[in-house]
């Protein structure tokens, strides 16, 4: 998390100070940012809530009060969610990071602090959506570094549908693909994402939907990528949904190592 520090130090802290009366928005907010600039981020969170919770909306002063103390609340509450997933507090940090996402949903970084939180109690599911929220809001940055972010978090919910493909947990790598594209509401992803997602699906009877995520793995190939898996997939999916000749043509497209003679085998088995 060296990068995300950074981030941090280079985004700085809401420093405004508001004129002020004792107990009001504004004495609790310069109270929570005292704290926050001496790092007591435990003692700056409940003054930043405090202090959203004692303005007036309908108060122009206030309502800057509300944006600044939410901005940086959600600073004090990444901050002290991490403190807790390190103590393996992990309820505590997931109810802070998830206070972080509310006050300032924009802010990325509690995304990711409870999608680590989630993995480590073994809530993949949870885990998963939080990954795609952080990367959908880190896509939408001003910051070209955050953006390239994006690809990593996708990266890593996809990765717990690799696995679960991998181990033959086909349930769960199902209900973890469905997670993800509820979560990232998008037709096409990346074609490993696809081909995982399409091999769990064939491998518990959903066959014509495997195929369809195949065709759209094969679509989001680059030029240069060795294609054989997925057409030796897609070939399979047609051999099973009794669709000889498209099983045989997807067949013919695998061209390397051992994906090209289980191709051959099953061409010939085809061919009698």
């Amino acid at each position: 998390m060296r990068s995300l520090t950074v981030l941090l130090l280079m985004l700085g802290f809401a420093t405004v100070s508001f004129a002020q009366d004792e107990a009001s928005a504004a004495s609790l907010y310069n109270d929570g940012l005292a704290k926050l600039k001496a790092k007591d981020y435990a003692g700056a969170l409940p003054l930043m809530l405090q202090a959203i919770e004692a303005a007036d909306p309908e108060s122009e002063t206030d309502a800057k009060v509300i944006g600044y103390a939410k901005s940086n609340g959600a600073i004090a509450a990444y901050y002290v969610g991490n403190a807790q997933r390190k103590n393996k507090e992990y309820d505590a940090a997931i109810e802070n990071y998830k206070k972080g996402t509310e006050m300032n949903p924009n802010f990325y970084a509690n995304y990711i602090g409870l999608a680590q939180a989630l993995d480590k109690k073994g809530e993949t599911l949870g885990a998963i959506t939080a990954y795609v929220d952080a990367a959908n809001v880190a896509s939408k940055a001003k910051s070209e570094k955050t953006k390239a972010k994006a690809a990593d978090y996708y990266s890593a919910a996809e990765t717990k549908i690799k696995n679960a493909t991998i181990k033959k947990q086909y349930d769960d790598a199902i209900a973890y693909g469905e997670a993800y594209s509820a979560a990232r509401g998008e037709e096409s992803y990346s074609p490993r994402f696809h081909y995982y997602f399409g091999k769990a699906l064939k491998e518990k009877g959903k066959t014509s939907d495997a195929l369809t995520h195949i065709d759209k793995a094969i679509e989001g190939l680059g030029e240069e990528e060795d294609s054989s898996r997925y057409f030796l997939l897609k070939g399979e999916c047609h051999q099973a949904l009794g669709q000889k000749s498209s099983a045989i043509e997807a067949y013919k497209k695998v061209k390397s190592g051992d994906y090209k003679k289980v191709a051959d085998y099953n061409i010939q088995q085809l061919s009698k």
